[in-house]
């Protein structure tokens, strides 16, 4: 089991941020934002207020620092007013995780401040999708698991058996972890799972599947993996919590959109501080963090908060230091794989899509 890295705080000067029709001087005696609750922050930041968009994802549990930063005050520490809608996929841009627009109370808002994982890098180096990665945020939040009297052990067992994963899930990294199937074996085969994420019916469709001899391992999203490892259905084979190199590596990174970053040059920064400064939270006390959000409505009233705690409390949230490294890593996956064309180099690629702070 590897140590984990500890909280590092990004202290960034604050530049003056282009004013536009999304921002609003900020009162000096500015508090936290509504509904903070206990432990919020009192707002420091005297550059203008940026009204900013978000997804509202209710129950996701690898983004509870989003729900953290602004119960707890964080984003109004930085100046940052974020207001959660529900996504809207039946405009354009719906991608991975997250939608480039949202419903909001009179029609489609463009969402602002969303989470990417690698599979969006090859439409935001293409221009097709507007933002730019500015942090990590974790390592660790999927794993996959298999039938407790299953033969496989360990990653290399996994070689050309039936491996299922959610809908809008990606496959690449694990085909990259498990390696080319042995010469005269069969491939790897994937299986889309009906159900996409916080649908209640997954896990029973997981059981039924492995009970039925229909899959040999499946890639959940937590904490439905561990909620099946609990009740002593399934056992782990790999992770990116704890399996290498993909423990070293951010799976979610913040991004935010590039119109915005243009007019607000220290957005990434204030945005980044607030994000480091909830998980920092998360990192240090997940049972009450997860407590406090099942109060507050985020989690429903059935969530397994022990095991959940434990959960979040493993995840790396701590900036590794190699953001624009993880970056580069991803992007030549995705050319090995064909899915960008080799005419720049990775390195290359991360300078169209990066803007840190």
């Amino acid at each position: 089991m590897i140590s984990r890295r500890h909280f590092l705080s990004t202290v960034l000067p604050v530049v003056a941020a282009a004013s536009c029709a999304r921002s609003e001087p900020v009162s000096p005696d500015s508090g936290p934002e509504p509904g903070a609750g206990n432990g919020a922050v009192a707002t420091s930041n005297t550059g203008p207020r940026l009204k900013l968009t978000a997804a509202r994802l209710p129950g996701v549990l690898c983004m509870i620092s989003w729900r953290v930063a602004a119960e707890r005050g964080f984003f109004a520490a930085e100046g940052l007013d974020v207001e959660f809608f529900p996504q809207d996929f039946s405009n354009h841009q719906g991608h991975h995780l997250n939608s480039a627009w949202l419903n909001g109370p009179i029609g489609p808002v463009r969402n602002d401040l969303i989470v990417v994982e690698y599979p969006s890098l090859q439409d935001m180096a293409s221009g097709q999708w507007d933002y730019y990665v500015v942090a990590g945020e974790h390592s660790g939040c999927r794993q996959v698991v298999c039938p407790v009297g299953s033969p496989i052990r360990e990653v290399a067992d996994l070689k050309g058996k039936r491996i299922g994963l959610r809908p809008n899930d990606d496959s690449l990294i694990w085909e990259d972890l498990i390696g080319p199937a042995r010469a005269g074996t069969e491939p790897t085969r994937w299986i889309r799972a009906p159900f996409a994420g916080g649908d209640p019916r997954e896990s029973e469709w997981v059981k039924t599947e492995f009970a039925a001899g229909r899959l040999d391992a499946y890639v959940s999203v937590d904490p439905v993996g561990e909620i099946l490892k609990a009740d002593g259905i399934v056992r782990l084979v790999a992770s990116n919590t704890w399996t290498a190199p993909l423990n070293g590596w951010y799976c979610c990174m913040l991004a935010v959109r590039q119109e915005l970053v243009d007019m607000h040059p220290d957005l990434p920064g204030r945005f980044t501080r607030a994000m480091r400064a909830a998980a920092a939270r998360v990192e240090k006390n997940p049972a009450e963090e997860v407590a406090f959000l099942v109060e507050k409505g985020y989690f429903p009233p059935t969530t397994r908060q022990d095991l959940s705690a434990r959960l979040i409390g493993e995840y790396v949230w701590a900036t590794t230091g190699r953001i624009e490294q993880d970056l580069e890593r991803y992007f030549r996956l995705l050319i090995e794989a064909g899915r960008i064309p080799a005419t720049a180099s990775p390195r290359e690629l991360v300078q169209r899509v990066y803007r840190g702070a």
